[in-house]
């Protein structure tokens, strides 16, 4: 059976994803932890907010992160009006289930989608223009028990959670505008005010600002100008400046009837060739103005729905909308009479544009021009077995009806291109606007905008992992042993980056053996330290303290002083993994001793904030302490902030074996809130479940609840289950003193025992907290009252640190 449709089918990495992937969303912590909290507990979330607020942005991000859980993935569905119908066809589709997408009556199949949905258990997005009733009814019929995401313009009550996307604050929006234009001139904060710190107008503006090499104070000055709201600024002044082959193109899109086509329909529609059409398209994704993806091996572009508008609108007050319209109808007829063949190909193509067809006949339609329907059905059912063949019974009904509910695209994933040419013909015809961008500087590739500098995606151009693969292969083929060698660099290096240490192992161990043949030491040496990093990192301890050493020896023959002493602490680090503090204490002094003398001051501090853990570990706190107190204020000097959030906890924690716990807490809570600074959840976590610890044994029990309850939190956040039963285990054992707390630590003791029903002290506290429960309500005992889930009651007191 073919493939179906891309942007229906279950993505189980974020490339699949039929949405551009934004990076880490500027200003959005909160809400990404607010929303996850509540998937995690399969819940629905209906994300709303004004249009260009992000609230598609938000649900990528997250559906991003469902991807590589290794489960069921997300399945990512447009929806503009859908019926309930409708999305239970797509469900079938999405599996392959032509059952289900060719039922005569979808609706009576709710139950058989649902049986998939939870067979496969997907995060479910429904995002764009969503009809409520509908979707009340798929979640409640289809979805029940699932993640679900729905973004809409609006609030709706329903069986879900309701988030509010508002705005980007100031000093966000500054943040999201910079990193998007590299513009950091004193005009940015008029700027964000003009665009009303509205994340799609900045990034339009932003994108424009690039692609036509405005600086800071010609963009506001523009804006200033430009009437109405942020978004219709942010636009009036990108169109305003692009070049004429751009703005040619991007108005032919905004006049298709769905805003979005494939790369062949809108070749077809401009009479340019794919390749120029792919240029342009490329360098307009890369600013924001469209969005690309690849359906069945090709591009598919999608105006944002604010920019389908206003694009309708400039052509409407152009005089041009009708006539271009008419061109948009024509070439639809004429694409699909184009696929009436059988091959997979033609299947593809007409799967592809399906959208389009069921815009174009509603268009029409709505005209009272019924024939333009008549002859899409006849192209589809002369196309082979393309309508039951791929599950579109439903679509032809749609046809034969004259008219339909149209699914709105949202693409992904631009490609950086090399150049621009200028082809388009009758459609660059615009008013007299000045061109900021010359015909010859369009040419050079150095005029556009890289994709990756607009959105934050991996290098492209053969530095991603796969393509260098290829390329080793290739240079293996020719024997270019040389190449082999530095292609390999480059791999353990993207293989780093992107977390994935164990791949990176394979490679660097390659590399060592193909060095030690070459007797090339200082490359040995250098193959040595990723292997010990990434070692150290997995905490494949025994191994890396071997690679250490022998990295170590090999830099101090090479008089390499600054590698010794990197080496050195790497060998610390491994030794104390293994408990052999006092083995790590010799490697970090003479480690120490070396980064003096190359004068590398991060490294310096590096090595005395790990010599001070393991001058603590061997029982020597004192020294810890002065230790700590000489790396604080390096780290300090140096501007360290996660160096000195470290230090901190560390001092904690010494001044705790102590027993001088107020001391203890002042430090703990330091570490914690430069931990929350850099966004280091772990160190978070650790910092709170310390400060829990601390504030019991100070007989501050309140505090200690909510320290441990907030510690609880970031556990569920990251969704690490040891953490979440360990910090269970040690709040349940201060709330089960308290009767009156009894119902709440039974239901944070059930949690963990969901996790991990086999942790001893999980049970021993579960019989506890049982016979606790029995003797109290003998006694009369009135329990606090169970609000919500354990998560929640983590949540709640977390909330408190933001206050």
């Amino acid at each position: 059976m073919a493939d179906f449709p891309y942007h229906e089918a279950p993505a189980h990495s974020p490339a699949d994803l039929p949405v551009m992937l934004p990076g880490k969303p500027v200003g959005r912590d909160q809400l990404l932890a607010q929303v996850y909290g509540e998937l995690q507990q399969n819940k629905a979330v209906l994300l709303h907010g004004a249009p260009g607020n992000g609230t598609s942005t938000i649900a990528a991000t997250l559906a991003s992160a469902y991807t590589q859980q290794g489960s069921g993935g997300a399945l990512w569905l447009n929806v503009d009006d859908d019926s309930l119908a409708a999305m239970i066809v797509r469900v079938g589709r999405a599996y392959g289930d032509l059952s289900i997408a060719n039922a005569d009556d979808p609706t009576a199949m709710a139950g058989a989608a649902g049986a998939l949905l939870a067979q496969n258990r997907p995060l479910v997005v429904l995002d764009g223009n969503p009809l409520m009733p509908a979707v009340t009814e798929f979640v409640g019929k289809v979805a029940s028990g699932l993640p679900v995401m729905i973004t809409a313009d609006g609030d709706s009550p329903g069986t879900w959670a309701s988030v509010a996307v508002p705005v980007l604050s100031d000093a966000d929006a500054t943040t999201l505008f910079t990193e998007k234009s590299s513009i950091s001139t004193g005009e940015v904060p008029q700027i964000v005010s003009e665009l009303g710190a509205q994340p799609f107008a900045l990034v339009i503006a932003a994108g424009t600002a690039r692609i036509a090499k405005m600086d800071g104070g010609t963009l506001l000055g523009a804006l200033q100008a430009a009437p109405g709201a942020p978004h219709e600024k942010a636009l009036q002044v990108g169109l305003t400046n692009l070049q004429a082959a751009f703005q040619g193109i991007l108005l032919m899109l905004g006049a298709t009837f769905n805003g979005s086509a494939s790369i062949e329909m809108m070749s077809m529609l401009s009479n340019a060739p794919a390749e120029t059409v792919q240029k342009v398209m490329a360098i307009l994704a890369a600013a924001g103005f469209v969005q690309q993806d690849k359906r069945y091996e090709g591009l598919f572009y999608s105006l944002h729905p604010l920019t389908h508008s206003y694009a309708q609108t400039f052509l409407r007050n152009s005089g041009r909308l009708d006539a271009l319209r008419d061109k948009v109808r024509e070439t639809t007829l004429a694409y699909a009479r184009k696929h009436t063949g059988t091959s997979a190909g033609d299947h593809n193509a007409l799967a592809v544009e399906m959208d389009a067809f069921l815009a174009t006949s509603n268009e029409a339609a709505e005209r009272g021009e019924i024939d333009v329907a008549s002859q899409i059905q006849v192209a589809l059912t002369h196309a082979g077995d393309f309508v039951r063949g791929r599950g579109y019974l439903y679509e032809l009904l749609q046809l034969k009806e004259g008219g339909s509910s149209v699914a709105t695209p949202f693409a992904a994933n631009p490609e950086v291109p090399a150049d621009v040419a200028n082809l388009f013909g009758d459609f660059t015809d615009a008013p007299d606007e000045p061109d900021y961008v010359e015909d010859d500087e369009i040419d050079a590739a150095e005029s556009a905008p890289s994709p990756e500098d607009m959105f934050m995606r991996p290098p492209a151009g053969g530095n991603d992992a796969d393509s260098l693969r290829g390329q080793i292969a290739a240079a293996r083929g020719a024997g270019d042993n040389d190449r082999v060698l530095e292609l390999q660099e480059r791999l353990g290096t993207a293989l780093r980056s992107a977390g994935k240490d164990t791949e990176a192992l394979g490679v660097y161990n390659d590399l060592l053996a193909s060095y030690e043949d070459a007797d090339d030491r200082p490359k040995t040496l250098n193959a040595l330290r990723n292997l010990s990093e990434i070692m150290v990192k997995q905490e494949n301890s025994q191994a890396a303290v071997l690679h250490a050493r022998r990295g170590a020896r090999l830099a101090e023959e090479l008089s390499d002083e600054a590698s010794h002493a990197q080496m050195l602490r790497l060998l610390g680090d491994a030794q104390q993994q293994l408990g052999e503090s006092t083995d790590a204490i010799l490697a970090y002094s003479h480690g120490l001793d070396l980064a003096k003398t190359t004068s590398n001051r991060d490294l310096e501090g590096e090595i005395m904030m790990q010599l001070g853990f393991a001058q603590l570990d061997d029982d020597d706190t004192e020294t810890a302490i002065k230790t700590w107190d000489g790396a604080l204020a390096l780290c300090r000097e140096l501007n360290k902030r996660d160096c000195e959030g470290r230090i901190l906890g560390g001092l904690g924690t010494a001044y705790g074996e102590l027993e001088r716990w107020e001391e203890a807490i002042n430090f703990h809570t330091s570490a914690m809130h430069i931990a929350r600074e850099v966004k280091d959840r772990k160190e978070e976590g650790l910092q709170l479940s310390n400060l829990g610890y601390a504030a019991k044994q100070a007989n501050k029990l309140p505090q200690s609840v909510i320290s441990y309850r907030q510690a609880l939190h970031v556990a569920y956040v990251s969704d690490e289950r040891d953490n979440i039963v360990s910090t269970i285990v040690d709040l349940a054992r201060l709330l089960v003193n308290s009767a009156q707390h009894l119902e709440i630590t039974d239901l944070l003791v059930n949690d963990a025992l969901e996790r991990d029903s086999s942790d001893r002290e999980v049970v021993s506290l579960k019989e506890r907290v049982s016979n606790e429960k029995i003797m109290a309500a003998s006694q009369g005992i009135t329990f606090k009252p169970v609000n919500g889930t354990a998560q929640v009651y983590a949540s709640n007191a977390y909330a408190l640190l933001d206050s």
